[in-house]
């Protein structure tokens, strides 16, 4: 039984550190291992690839980019990430949704630190659904259709950085970025 206890410490010790790795069955979804973690990119990807790719990824995402999300994808709803998904920064390129329901980024809300959705669809600031990010410092919502900030935006969220480059902005309430001025410099 003595001779069990160092085996034990040993396969304890080698599970607490270890490597974070790319998954062997995702080519759909190019998966690279850097020294500052997993980089993830997922170009013409269906939701349902996502989800597969997701799921089977247990290691915090460093980067994880989607390009030419499927154009069937016209809103961003709950549980298209999947609870639990650990994800940094997150890049979201050329695709067709408009809007994203409020429990949308529900699944990655603890370690989301930017989020970047360009050259998209989106019509509206999806403040309710930011405002699950509670790490979130940097938005970048660069060349979209959102015409209207309304009053409180970004109201609960702790940026440091907020793009809005390329958008079709024609109405900024007074109060559009209430809430901002207590984020951290």
């Amino acid at each position: 039984m003595r001779m069990l206890e160092p085996l034990v410490v040993v396969l304890i010790l080698s599970a607490v550190h270890s490597e974070p790795s790319c998954p062997h069955d995702t080519p759909e979804c190019p998966c690279y291992n850097f020294e500052d973690g997993l980089f993830l990119e997922c170009p013409e990807a269906t939701e349902t690839i996502l989800r597969t790719v997701l799921t089977s990824i247990t290691s915090p995402i460093q980067s994880f980019s989607i390009y030419d999300l499927d154009r069937n994808v016209t809103i961003l709803t709950k549980g298209f990430f999947p609870n639990g998904t650990r994800i940094r920064h997150l890049q979201i390129s050329h695709a067709n949704f408009a809007s994203i329901e409020d429990e949308a980024l529900s699944g990655v809300k603890y370690d989301m630190e930017s989020l970047s959705i360009v050259s998209g669809k989106l019509r509206h600031i999806p403040q309710k659904a930011l405002t699950e990010l509670t790490s979130l410092r940097a938005l970048d919502l660069e060349s979209n259709e959102v015409s209207d900030l309304p009053s409180y935006s970004f109201y609960g969220l702790h940026l440091t950085k907020v793009n809005m480059k390329g958008n079709n902005v024609q109405k900024i309430s007074e109060y559009a970025f209430a809430g901002l001025e207590n984020s951290p410099k």
